[in-house]
């Protein structure tokens, strides 16, 4: 028996999620796609079990190898002409149905699939361009839909997911960015996730907090994190993660407008509540109190104060210097 002829038994067997990761393994170096025919109509029957293991094993299988759904389509004896635009369409209901799972973790690995498929996905390098945008924009708008969905753990790694898609393609994020329905829910999503975690933010001056300068952005934080972490502080370092991944997506969609012709990046547009954001954060970066700290309230007033010539080795100012650049520089275009 050939890998090929196993395969397919094998990924239907109850106890192969046991084994997913040698799966994984098999598909990306030994199995041939052309030669798994039946697989489309075995992945849609593992889409739609009852088994969250076996429905996440679906997408698993597409991080590893982003064309086995197409190219066993094509491999199938009654294939059309165009059965490449079939396998996509295919790979499309496999994505989005896996988007709307009830289970988070399914949900994150379909989005994560479905960034393989745009980015590395040979097959959907091969449509026409017009087929790719629509495809790409299709796929975006579903993530940007769900976002809000995820629970705190899950939503920095669909964000990182969507700023690969836009760094490799951003003509993807087209309807995202000049629709005005699409992109006031995207941009303002990342905002809210830029802010302070609220036992920070209390810290700081009143210049300096979201309900002074953009009280809509503050409410918004503040309704989204206490219906996540009921009772839960977030902590610095989770903020800090959950805050340069949203800012890095709010960068890398707006240098790709800058480049078009006419464009109004969506993301300078919020400037008013992005700049002190960065402010704050980079306060609270160079506060050369511990985080939590009872000398942390008087944060500004160190910072005022300090020594340029103390050591910097503990300041986390990466991001914030990182995003005040970027959005200075886009703005000078």
């Amino acid at each position: 028996m050939t890998i090929e002829e196993g395969f397919v038994p094998w990924v239907r067997s109850p106890h192969r999620c046991q084994c997913r990761l040698l799966q994984q393994a098999v598909l990306g170096r030994s199995v041939d796609p052309g030669a798994l025919p039946d697989l489309p109509s075995t992945l849609f029957q593992l889409a739609a079990t009852s088994s969250p293991l076996h429905r996440i094993s679906v997408y698993n299988l597409l991080l590893s190898n982003p064309d086995i759904i197409t190219l066993s389509s094509l491999a199938s004896q009654s294939a059309p002409p165009q059965a490449g635009s079939v396998g996509i369409r295919t790979v499309l209901q496999v994505l989005t149905g896996g988007m709307d799972d009830p289970i988070p973790e399914v949900r994150l690995e379909a989005v994560k699939a479905a960034a393989q498929v745009i980015v590395v996905g040979e097959e959907y390098g091969k449509l026409a361009r017009s087929e790719r945008v629509k495809v790409g924009a299709g796929l975006v708008g579903k993530i940007t839909q769900i976002l809000p969905s995820f629970p705190t753990a899950q939503v920095v790694p669909a964000i990182e997911a969507l700023t690969t898609i836009a760094e490799s393609q951003p003509s993807a994020f087209a309807p995202q960015t000049t629709n005005t329905t699409q992109s006031s829910r995207l941009v303002p999503f990342l905002l809210e996730r830029c802010c302070l975690p609220q036992a920070l933010e209390r810290t700081l001056p009143s210049f300096l907090q979201t309900s002074s300068f953009a009280p809509m952005l503050h409410n918004a934080h503040v309704n989204q994190n206490s219906s996540a972490e009921p009772g839960v502080e977030e902590t610095f370092s989770d903020g800090y993660t959950r805050f340069s991944a949203s800012l890095n997506l709010l960068i890398t969609l707006s240098q790709s407008q800058a480049t078009s012709p006419g464009a109004h990046p969506s993301a300078l547009l919020h400037a008013r509540e992005l700049v002190p954001l960065l402010l704050a954060w980079l306060a609270v970066g160079i506060s050369p109190y511990p985080i939590g700290s009872e000398g942390e309230k008087h944060v500004v007033e160190a910072w005022l104060e300090r020594d340029d010539t103390e050591e910097e080795d503990d300041e986390v100012t990466e991001m914030q210097e990182y995003g005040l650049e970027a959005f200075a520089s886009l703005l000078r275009k």
